[in-house]
């Protein structure tokens, strides 16, 4: 006799994920991100003992499927694809790429196709360029996974600093809203890997209208990735002012979070400093030694990670207004106030019907859609350096 129990009449009986069939509950595996998906197989034995007895092949599609359901996807593949030094000339930055991943059987699968295409060069001239050949392989997907899991962590993160001084206001991120996060920390990342990491860093500040490699990362977004970019990073200065570039002093019998330098009018020039860092770089500081406790083990940490980390500032906030002064000027327009605003999150945005000519205009080849004769018609950008830049620390001694 069957002792199961049995549901009473009239009710059916309740079925709980881990009584699904597998194959539904890899296709529930497959809808998740990486690290959503890390936490779904740790929460339950039954779904671990499902990912861990998958065969090589099958958990390499599904978490490549995983990976390349996130808005991302192609970013993150320039990102870890990324060779600094054969792409540090203006024609070649982000040059076109197939990459193709091997998952160690006869089973080649493509990621990303690139495609022959004419390219102007840095004196005006069309040359075909041919894609750059990519083999991935699955260590490779795992880096993949763990930028992923970055990105997610400035997501989670994102409304408790975008909503600080309104935390009543604080809520989770619509859809489009985190689409066009996502995306705006990748191409900071992207930046930092080829213009904030290298040592040999360019000493000029970018200029307009010349073949620059910084300019060339901006100059392929829209007007409204850009602004999308742009207001992001106003908020990681905020971040890296309030929660890294501050120590704990004590006023009287109150303790307070004091700015570094802010006596000396030196705060701007370390937070610019500190911008440096890359989304890993900053998480991973965040998350260990923010409070106002550690500014020894902060400065620290960070000259290790970027060489001569004090000689300069980033360039990213540079590149953004120069190419927007670009924008304008080719628009026939003088004043950022004409621009719609274009934020992350809706309640930084104007309308629709205002933003849509400022979506699809960026240029693709990264260099002004101009001849020679236009550009020299337009008043010459003069040649700067880039500022010096500041750590932080006693010993600083301004020039």
């Amino acid at each position: 006799m069957d002792s199961s129990p049995t549901a009473p009449p009239g009710r059916c009986q309740s079925v709980g994920m881990s009584d699904m069939p597998v194959e539904l509950v890899v296709e529930f595996m497959e809808q998740m991100s990486p690290t959503d998906l890390a936490s779904f197989v740790l929460a339950n034995r039954s779904f671990r003992r499902i990912f861990v007895v998958m065969n090589q092949g099958l958990l390499m599609t599904m978490t490549i499927t995983v990976l390349k359901r996130q808005p991302e996807f192609e970013i993150v593949l320039f990102i870890h694809t990324a060779d600094v030094s054969a792409e540090g000339h203006p024609e070649r930055m982000m040059r076109s790429r197939t990459v193709n991943f091997f998952p160690g059987n006869d089973a080649i699968r493509n990621l990303m196709q690139g495609n022959p295409s004419y390219r102007r060069t840095t004196f005006g001239p069309l040359t075909m360029h041919y894609p750059v050949q990519v083999a991935l392989f699955p260590h490779d997907i795992a880096t993949m996974c763990d930028l992923v899991n970055v990105i997610d962590w400035w997501v989670s993160v994102y409304p408790s600093l975008r909503w600080r001084k309104a935390p009543e206001h604080r809520r989770c991120l619509r859809p489009g809203e985190e689409i066009r996060l996502r995306k705006a920390v990748a191409r900071w990342w992207l930046y930092a890997c080829h213009h904030h990491k290298l040592r040999n860093r360019n000493r000029q500040a970018p200029k307009m209208w010349e073949a620059n490699t910084r300019l060339h990362h901006i100059r392929v977004l829209s007007t409204s990735e850009i602004l999308e970019l742009e207001d992001l990073w106003r908020l990681i200065f905020d971040t890296i002012s309030r929660d890294l570039c501050s120590s704990v002093e004590l006023r009287g019998y109150v303790s307070d979070l004091v700015p570094w330098g802010q006596k000396e009018d030196r705060h701007t020039k370390i937070v610019d400093t500190y911008m440096k860092l890359d989304p890993r770089q900053l998480k991973d500081l965040l998350t260990s030694l923010s409070g106002g406790l550690y500014k020894g083990q902060i400065m620290s940490r960070s000259t290790r990670a970027i060489q001569e980390f004090s000689r300069d500032r980033e360039s990213l906030s540079i590149s953004i207004n120069k190419v927007l002064q670009e924008r304008l000027i080719i628009k026939g327009m003088h004043d950022r106030d004409q621009l719609p605003r274009m934020g992350i999150v809706d309640e930084d945005r104007d309308d629709e019907l205002k933003i849509a000519p400022w979506i699809g205009d960026e240029w693709p080849d990264g260099l002004v859609p101009l001849t020679d004769e236009e550009i020299k018609a337009f008043p010459p950008d003069p040649s700067t350096m880039m500022p010096r830049g500041d750590d932080g620390s006693d010993e600083y001694l301004p020039q």
